[in-house]
């Protein structure tokens, strides 16, 4: 009976003994420690979900982390399960001296930070974490995904005088082209004439003697990072307007154009040296542009006409002025003004449509004759006239002056176009 009694106290110690031990524990029937928790705010100009930046471009995150149990120890960034390197980092607007970063004072209790990473480069996606760890080493944590793309900016394309040129048919046109802000290596160049790549012996780099050996070509590889070059095309031989592309493309797959609108138009009629009032026979102050042929300043073929001479002696008695005939409208051309550019070159008018429309840019004659007919400013050698005379224009440049000192002979030397 007393060995019975003995077993069962014993017994009855045991079980109250293994109580007393799961009580005191944190498995199953004990209680358990709560973690820290992390959540990224969903705030303008921050990412909590996924991302798409550019290759090496910066994204931010709003962390805000709360303590559980236990005060807050560390903050870690990993990307792809590996510690972000601390040059990546920057925490409200301080660059990080550490990853994992050590919490101290309230930040152990719960912190709100904006916290600034540089992406990964090169395509690809990848998943940042952030997480926080209590001094009991449990852990929360919160996750975004970025996208980084490889974007490249286009390059800067110059061509110079990009608009409308008015160009001879079937003639070689220059078109001078500036390639800058290269962000990633350039491979070829193309021409296209309305959309299609034109042949490469119409095409010339830099050089006329330099042709293109395909269209698209290969650059040079002293050209990949930019260049100064005039691309030469023989422009269409029919009358008309196109537009002419200038294609480039790059390493990234990028392809870039810079269009520029070329017109043909008939070639103009060209007299050059043309003498003008009183060279030659009698009665030639006035002058037939259609021609080139002097007559009389009343006569009726006269397109223009000299304004003569007035009573001053022999030496300085021509007036050295002109005007229309026979109802023939001028104007002057002075480069700069009327809307034309400072380098106007009249040696560059090679196409009647061109001489037409200089017409606008002319500047009207302020002064009259005793008639009351509009004459022009004393003329100076190089001076260029624009002539409008039965629907038909006409484009002259005096490229003499002869001026006698003991005669009335003086003339003028004058080109024409129309």
């Amino acid at each position: 009976m007393k060995t019975l009694l003995k077993f069962s106290l014993l017994s009855i110690l045991a079980i109250i003994g293994f109580t007393s031990c799961e009580d005191e524990g944190t498995g199953v029937g004990g209680t358990t420690a709560t973690p820290p928790t992390v959540e990224l705010l969903d705030d303008a100009g921050f990412v909590s979900f996924s991302e798409s930046v550019t290759s090496g471009q910066s994204f931010s995150v709003r962390m805000n982390a709360e303590q559980g149990d236990s005060l807050l120890n560390t903050l870690s960034v990993l990307e792809d399960g590996v510690t972000v390197d601390l040059t990546r980092l920057t925490v409200d607007g301080i660059a990080a001296s550490s990853n994992p970063i050590l919490l101290f004072n309230d930040d152990k209790l719960g912190f709100t930070k904006d916290i600034e990473v540089v992406a990964q480069t090169g395509e690809s996606t990848n998943n940042y974490e952030f997480v926080v760890t209590d001094e009991s080493n449990l852990t929360a944590s919160s996750s975004v995904s970025i996208t980084t793309e490889n974007v490249v900016d286009p390059p800067t394309i110059l061509v110079e005088g990009s608009g409308m040129a008015m160009v001879t048919p079937g003639t070689i046109f220059g078109l001078p082209v500036d390639v800058s802000n290269v962000t990633s290596p350039l491979t070829t160049i193309a021409v296209l004439q309305d959309g299609v790549y034109i042949d490469a012996d119409r095409l010339w780099y830099d050089d006329t003697n330099v042709q293109f050996p395909t269209n698209p070509a290969q650059l040079p590889q002293s050209d990949i990072n930019g260049f100064m070059k005039t691309i030469f095309v023989r422009v269409h031989a029919d009358a008309g307007i196109k537009t002419y592309t200038i294609e480039l493309t790059d390493e990234s797959g990028g392809t870039y154009t810079k269009d520029v609108t070329l017109e043909t138009g008939t070639s103009v009629m060209v007299l050059d040296g043309v003498l003008f009032n009183r060279a030659g026979p009698a009665g030639t102050g006035g002058l037939n542009l259609e021609n080139g042929m002097g007559v009389g300043s009343s006569d009726p073929d006269a397109t223009i006409k000299d304004e003569g001479i007035d009573g001053s002696p022999l030496a300085s008695n021509w007036i050295r002025r002109i005007s229309g005939a026979n109802g023939a409208m001028m104007k002057h051309i002075f480069t700069g003004q009327g809307g034309l550019p400072d380098d106007f070159d009249f040696d560059n008018v090679t196409t009647s449509q061109q001489v037409a429309s200089l017409w606008d840019n002319g500047v009207s004659f302020v002064d009259t004759n005793t008639d009351g007919d509009p004459v022009s400013l004393r003329v100076e050698q190089g001076d260029v006239f624009t002539v409008s005379a039965n629907n038909k224009f006409y484009l002259i440049r005096v490229s003499q002056i002869n001026e006698t000192v003991d005669n009335n002979a003086d003339n003028y030397v004058i080109d024409i176009r129309y």
